[in-house]
């Protein structure tokens, strides 16, 4: 036996015996370690790349954060789609290029571009992985790591990502490790990898015809064991390297690499190169010359451009543009123009300098235009545009630096997150891409040639995140509609999140942050409220019919065949003139479009069917002249459905008390359409809710659902009639099934989806028929919970795996997949409507929807967009829609004045209470004021979570004197750092107050100063809003950093280093005398669970108080000094998180007694890419969420615990008990060391046992985003050879000694942890519980 499982085991004895002594405590924690998992990544990306690293036909663009790379799909009718996002680096990204190694035969430029091909036709491409893709994504890593990367596959599912890694060489010191700079040569024959200063590493890279024969035998090959690189050099140089690019080589010296560097040493800065003949080795390569010094304005060069009409380079500087021509002559000639800011600064407030020139891009242009032109985008860090237009003068070769014009303004901040896109062709506009900097990024599409943008997308970012709030919002509203749902409905809803985002006037928001597919809103019409249903048909020279169902009417709407864009009208049309019936409830519609033919006639020619409440209308795809129309006189149709592959219409009649089911189908014969039934009326016991008529190889099959909550199956052969098969019950109160959508999971099986009215969604297992005996067709059902209100089940026209639901205000899109086991195959996520031009915009209750295919041409492109049509009381939506797109974070922006940085809700006013800065300038008044100063100015926004935002000024800014006395103006330079909503109470009275606890000028406890206000709401007797009134302000010698309510009167607050209590006596409004108790740091975060009081301190951690006779008294504090940050207590467990600046959370027990030693006890210490900034608790699952437990846990009584970064970065916590933390560290130290799981740090070096230690705190960390690639990469199959690996020589003390041995403490574990029943598999078990642990909770 290994001795680290005796150790394990002996802990286990020692923890059942309990304790030793009488004195010790006898109640100790029942929890024991964390699992963390990345709930929404961060926003922030750091570069843009446009890159083809899938195939030469898709157009992808890279999208590279901290530790992500994300791929995005650029589509001709200008919108990104995202692909996939691979974030299994184990580290920080420190620099990122492209590669695009070329074949000496194939041309460069514009000619190797293929145009892009419609979205339906390249989906029908064969598979291409035979081919390499034309360009390779190569990485630097913080640990020291060079990755090469390409991928194949379509989407999230299927894609394949090929890698290459090659360690760089180690350094001594941090400024000296490489990765900082990386360049590639123009035709990627070399790569450059620079450190911050000292040394640089030069590679030889791989002609393409060696990349692709080893391609070829990537199958034969490791993971990881690509590699373009054919020989390297170290090169050590003196200085602090600014800039780093290859250059052009000269005019017919094609083997001439060439590396410019930037350097700065002795406060002089020069450009040095480096020359090398590519047909020789890398030794030959060296420094040329001894450098050229560059003038005092170009001493920190902001961009280095390199040019590709010459071998030289262009240098942005804040006030000058320089451009060296050949600089392989003896003394290189440099030209310069003054860089024209011709815009005003965007945001004057952000800072009293111009802004900085960020990033550069180069638009695609012709061959010969390129030849002796460079056209260059410039951004500035406030979004502005600038145009530069480099050119050579053909007969001597001199540069020329042309016009400098501003393009426009992209309304965003900007970064390095920067690049020009294209489309496969030069003759169309240019397209540029950012991501925004403390905003939102986007895309915008330029005129060649021309002023002005548009922007066509907008790329979310809700950083920095600085606080959030989780609330449960009672009312819904938008600004076509107020829906006010039902006390239950609301009680049960789960809550929302909102977060403080962006920064300065412009950007400042209050971000909703949600999970799900987006469906992005282009046309907006207004229509007559009380839609029931709705159905899209796309006919052929008509475009897009639009049936609308009220009660007792049908609105008929056309989207035209010739839409030019996706602002074209939309018009009414007459039902009467094509044949449709407008004055009745419509039941079902469709265009039939029959493939083969089953019936008399031969044709392939399809009809439009309308079956409304009383008769049935069909008429001729091609001319409505040809009309078959049936009026039901005594009997009303209650349910209908179309087959529309075989023109076949299945209706449920009630004729008195009878109800019956008649089938037939529709063809045409001597241009006349006919209309077969067949069989007799089939009686039925009870009246139906719902039918679904669907044909199965030779046979029909017709499900009918009931209003006794069953589901009643019949089937018929072709040309024959239906015949009672199955019933089904289901159960449940309200199980009643009102909608049925069948998809399909394999070649034979089928999956029912049935919507029933008690808001939940049964998915059916179904066997065919003739494979069954009675009772046995259901295979395994499944249901999944999704609202309170009956669900509507709708088939998806694009994949048969997919079904959309509809329950009040939710969209859904259910997935099945047959390869997942049972209890993973549906996934469901959440469908959100986003506007463009209304960034707020909130969906109110969707009462239809439905889908088509809009064609959208316009003078350079044409192009289907799938689109999604909503029906929102008064409005009615076309959205573009993928159903295949991958969830992602999906924001709402509701702007604020200023820069947010607290939010509270108050569930009272059902409004966010939202405390920002607002930056004023004053401007210059001379003598008294020579030059212009900034003003900081705090704000308090009240504002509806939902709708249009609507801000409540508070009385105390820009209040006019009369109204409020002076002292509640804010005063210059103070910033609130807390808010909380305060209901004092005392005497038979109770008050509803806001209490701000601010700072005056720096945050600093010696010098700065600080208040507590207390602030009144107050409604406008005239306008009904609300205002904000002061009451009697508290004014600090010292800021004032955190502040809580303690019990029914009392306010503590931290003060400087000091703990105060102030009481208000409610009967006369005054204060008692205040209590204060000396801290050790400020207390930055102050919460109260009577009768303790927690505080975290900047630099001592957590503390535990008690108020006792007119004092505090200290009880427990951390036994660790950490630079606290926030805590979270979490009640009825005794346990605290608290995080600090050292990105970890610590969980800390507090005893039920007080011992002799008063330290909190720290169960675990989770540590994380980022310093979590707040940490809040909530129910936030949406209900098919809702994992399932044991029968002795509650999950709706455990709300889900999250926390944020300042990068926005959400995560998740769960707490774990030993047994299942020691079961899930084991799988995680297993996964570890696995090439499949943990590609870039499977090699170690790995000095902990696989058997779980709790030696220290950091080792009670699941990392679930570790687990959760288990489940994403093989799931069971995965886990299986995780067991079976052989144990390797190097690893023989830190594993164990056979993979049987492994397996066997495994199994032990799983029989610990999740009570394992008799037959059970282990795995099977392990995997089940691994999979719902580690489930996003949104």
């Amino acid at each position: 036996m290994d001795i680290h499982q005796i150790l394990a085991q002996t802990r286990e004895e020692a923890n059942a015996q309990g304790p030793s002594s009488p004195g010790e405590v006898t109640r100790t924690p029942t929890t024991a370690g964390i699992l963390s998992r990345t709930l929404l990544r961060s926003p922030v990306v750091n570069w843009i790349l446009p890159a083809r690293i899938r195939d030469k036909e898709k157009d992808d663009v890279l999208f590279i954060g901290q530790d992500f790379v994300g791929i995005k799909r650029l589509f001709n009718d200008s919108h990104l789609e995202d692909v996939a996002v691979k974030s299994d680096f184990g580290s920080k990204i420190c620099s990122a290029r492209v590669l695009t190694p070329v074949i000496a035969s194939e041309p460069t430029g514009v000619n190797v571009m293929v145009p892009v091909i419609e979205t339906d036709d390249m989906d029908q491409k064969g598979d291409n992985s035979a081919q390499l893709p034309p360009q390779v994504l190569v990485l630097a890593l913080e640990s020291q790591l060079l990755v090469f990367l390409y991928a194949f596959g379509e989407g999230p599912d299927d894609i394949q990502f090929i890698t290459g890694q090659q360690p760089l060489p180690a350094q001594r010191s941090y400024l000296e490790q490489l990765g900082k700079h990386m360049a590639v040569d123009p035709r990627s024959r070399a790569l450059a990898v620079a450190a911050c200063q000292g040394t640089f590493c030069l590679y030889s890279l791989k002609p393409m015809e060696q990349l692709q024969a080893e391609h070829y035998r990537k199958e034969e090959l490791p993971q990881g064991s690509f590699m373009p690189i054919r020989e390297e050099r170290h090169f050590f140089i003196d200085g602090t390297i600014l800039k780093m690019e290859f250059l052009q080589p000269p005019y017919r010296e094609d083997n001439q690499v060439i590396l410019l560097l930037i350097v700065s040493r002795n406060q002089v800065t020069q450009f040095i190169y480096y020359e090398w003949d590519f047909s020789t080795d890398l030794r030959h390569a060296e420094q040329t010359g001894k450098g050229q010094t560059l003038r005092p304005d170009e001493s920190h060069p902001l961009l280095l451009i390199p040019l590709t009409i010459s071998s030289g380079f262009m240098l942005i500087c804040e006030k000058v543009v320089s451009v060296y021509g050949d600089i392989l002559k003896e003394s290189s000639k440099r030209k310069w123009v003054t860089l024209e800011h011709h815009q005003p600064t965007q945001d004057p407030c952000s800072s009293r300098r111009l802004p900085l020139w960020t990033h550069w891009a180069k638009p695609t242009r012709h061959d010969q235009y390129a030849s002796i032109n460079n056209d260059i985008y410039l951004c500035r860090e406030d979004g502005v545009l600038l145009w530069l237009e480099i050119s050579k003068a053909s007969e001597v070769g001199n540069i020329m630096i042309g016009n400098q014009r501003t393009t426009g303004v992209l309304g965003s901040n900007i970064d390095t997150a920067f690049a020009s896109l294209d489309l496969g062709s030069t003759d169309t506009d240019d397209y540029l891409v950012c991501g925004g900097d403390m905003s939102n990024g986007g895309l915008f599409l330029v005129g060649v040639g021309k002023n002005g943008l548009t922007s066509t997308q907008t790329i979310h970012n809700w950083a920095p995140t600085i606080d959030f709030v989780i609330s449960r919002v009672s009312s819904s509203t938008s600004g076509t509609q107020r829906y006010i749902p039902s006390k239950a409905e609301t009680s049960t809803r789960r809550e929302r999140i909102f977060a403080c985002s962006g920064r300065g006037s412009n950007h400042g928001a209050v971000a909703e942050l949600r999970y799900g597919v987006e469906a992005r809103i282009g046309t907006t019409m207004a229509i007559d409220e009380g839609v029931l249903d709705m159905w899209a048909l796309r006919i052929i020279g008509l475009g897009i019919l639009l049936i609308l169902s009220y009660p007792a009417a049908t609105l008929l709407l056309q989207i035209p065949s010739d839409l030019k864009d996706s602002d074209s009208e939309i018009v009414l049309i007459d039902g009467e003139d094509m044949g449709l019936r407008s004055d009745d409830r419509t039941i079902t519609a469709a265009v039939t479009t029959i493939t083969k033919a089953v019936l008399p006639a031969d044709t392939t020619k399809g009809f439009i069917i309308q079956i409304t409440a009383s008769s049935i209308h069909v008429i001729s795809h091609v001319t409505a002249e040809r009309r078959w129309i049936r009026h039901f006189k005594e009997e009303r149709i209650v349910a209908a459905d179309i087959c529309t592959e075989y023109a076949a219409i299945l209706i449920a009649l009630r004729h008195g008390e009878n109800m019956y089911l008649c089938f037939g189908t529709f063809y045409m014969n001597d241009e006349h359409i006919v209309f077969e039934e067949v069989g007799e009326p089939i009686s039925l016991p009870s009246e139906p809710s719902c039918v679904s008529l669907q044909r199965h190889g030779e046979q029909y099959l017709a499900f009918v659902g009931t209003l006794s909550g069953t589901l009643q199956i019949f089937h018929a052969h072709i040309r024959s009639a239906f015949t009672p098969a199955v019933e089904y019950k289901f159960d449940g109160h309200f199980a009643i099934c009102d909608s049925i959508a069948v998809l399909q999971a394999g070649s034979t099986e089928r999956i029912l989806t049935c919507g029933l009215r008690n808001g939940s969604v049964e998915i059916l297992c179904v066997r065919p028929l003739e494979d069954c005996v009675i009772g046995d067709f259901v295979k395994s059902h499944k249901e999944e919970a999704i609202g309170s209100t009956s669900v509507r089940v709708m088939q998806n026209i694009h994949t048969d795996s997919c079904a959309l639901l509809l329950c009040g205000q939710d969209i859904c899109r259910l997935s099945y997949s047959s390869s997942m086991p049972s209890y993973s195959s549906t996934t469901v996520h959440d469908i959100w409507l986003t506007d463009q031009a209304q960034p707020s915009f909130q969906q109110g209750e969707i009462s239809a929807v439905a889908q088509a295919d809009i064609c959208i041409e316009t003078e350079t492109y044409k192009t289907t967009t799938r689109s999604l049509f909503c029906v929102e009381g008064k409005s009615l939506h076309v959205a573009a829609f993928d159903t295949r797109a991958a969830p992602r974070a999906v924001t709402r922006r509701i702007p604020v004045t200023g820069t947010p940085s607290r939010i509270v809700f108050s569930e009272r006013l059902n409004m966010l209470i939202v405390g920002s800065v607002r930056v004023e300038v004053k401007p210059a008044r001379p003598p008294q004021q020579p030059k212009s100063k900034r003003v900081f100015r705090p704000m308090i926004d009240l504002i509806f979570p939902d709708g249009d935002p609507v801000k409540m000024e508070p009385n105390i800014d820009g209040g006019s004197p009369e109204s409020s006395p002076r002292d509640a103006y804010w005063k210059p330079g103070e910033r609130i750092m807390g808010l909380l909503e305060w209901f004092p109470k005392g005497e038979g009275k109770s008050y509803h107050l806001l209490v701000v606890n601010t700072i005056i000028g720096r945050a600093d406890q010696h010098t700065g100063q600080g208040r507590i206000l207390i602030l009144n709401f107050v409604k406008d007797e005239k306008t009904g809003k609300l205002r904000l009134a002061e009451k009697n302000p508290s004014r600090c010698d010292k800021p004032v950093f955190s502040v809580a309510a303690y019990g029914d009167s009392s306010l503590i607050s931290g003060r400087g280093d000091e703990l105060v209590l102030r009481t208000l006596r409610v009967s006369d409004r005054k204060w008692n005398e205040t209590v204060t108790h000396k801290l050790r740091s400020p207390a930055i975060s102050i919460s109260v669970n009577f009768p303790f009081i927690y505080v975290t301190t900047a630099r001592d951690s957590l503390s535990v108080f008690t108020f006792e006779e007119d004092k505090f008294v200290p009880q427990f504090s951390d036994s660790v000094a950490r630079d606290g940050l926030r805590h979270l207590h979490l009640p009825g467990t005794g346990m605290t998180l608290a995080s600090n600046k050292t990105c970890s959370v610590a969980g800390l027990w507090q005893p039920p007694e007080r011992p002799i030693s008063n330290s909190l006890t720290t169960l675990f210490e989770a540590v994380l890419p980022a310093c979590i900034t707040q940490l809040r608790q909530g129910f936030v699952r949406p209900p098919w969420r809702v994992p399932t437990y044991p029968q002795q846990e509650n999950p709706k009584a455990r709300p889900a615990i999250l926390g944020s970064s300042a990068d926005g970065a959400l995560y998740q916590f769960e707490i774990l008990t030993m047994v299942k933390w020691r079961l899930l560290r084991f799988i995680q130290n297993m996964a570890l060391r696995h090439p499949e799981v943990c590609p870039f740090t499977h090699q170690g070096p790995h000095r902990v046992h696989l058997e779980p230690s709790m030696a220290k705190g950091e080792y009670m960390h699941v990392d679930g985003d570790i687990l959760a690639r288990i489940v994403e990469r093989g799931g069971t199959d995965l886990l299986r050879r995780m067991l079976k690996v052989e144990t390797s020589a190097e690893l023989r003390f830190v594993d164990f000694d056979s993979p049987q041995e492994r397996k066997n403490r495994f199994e032990q574990l799983v029989k610990e942890a999740l009570m394992l029943g008799h037959g059970e598999d282990p795995v099977e078990v392990a995997m089940m519980y691994l999979t719902r642990a580690v489930q996003p909770v949104l």
